[in-house]
């Protein structure tokens, strides 16, 4: 079972998360399966408790075994804090990804967090070429988006998991 932690929809927007969450759900909607997306208000995003009470009921209805993919390393922590809360194994039960790979984050986390690395040196490089064309009327156009993709995953304990059957 597969589901998303997304942020919440604002007058500021969060379009990479919208954008991160339909690119997950469709990449697991190809390959036959369902997947749950969590997105709160921007209300409930900025009370705490609001926001883990309404993460762990979200939690209680999933089926399990899970693997949550958090809009970034921080709302990773946050669905880990709402497992201990609800007193789900992580990552025995709910395995959980963030994504950025922002190590001192990720090393907070209680396991320490998995996470996407999306390699910055490279979404860098892209920007300034991208200026560069845009400054120099290449062929860039303004409102452009180019798609990076990841270097790769950086595992740690909240997805380390042993496909078996016996728990022993």
């Amino acid at each position: 079972h597969f589901a998303y932690c997304a942020m919440p929809l604002t007058q500021r927007n969060q379009p990479w998360s919208e954008a991160r969450g339909k690119a997950f759900k469709l990449a697991v909607e190809e390959q036959g399966y369902s997947c749950s997306v969590f997105r709160p208000t921007d209300a409930v995003s900025g009370n705490w408790s609001r926001l883990l009470g309404n993460m762990c009921e979200w939690l209680r209805q999933l089926p399990l075994p899970v693997g949550i993919l958090a809009a970034y390393d921080v709302r990773a922590l946050n669905v880990l804090e709402a497992c201990r809360e609800v007193g789900l194994q992580v990552p025995d039960s709910v395995a959980v990804l963030g994504v950025d790979n922002d190590e001192q984050v990720c090393d907070l986390g209680i396991p320490p967090l998995s996470s996407i690395i999306q390699g910055g040196s490279r979404l860098g490089y892209e920007a300034a070429v991208l200026l560069d064309s845009l400054m120099n009327s290449k062929t860039a156009t303004v409102g452009e988006v180019r798609t990076i993709p990841p270097q790769g995953v950086a595992t740690r304990h909240s997805t380390d998991t042993l496909a078996i059957d016996d728990e022993e």
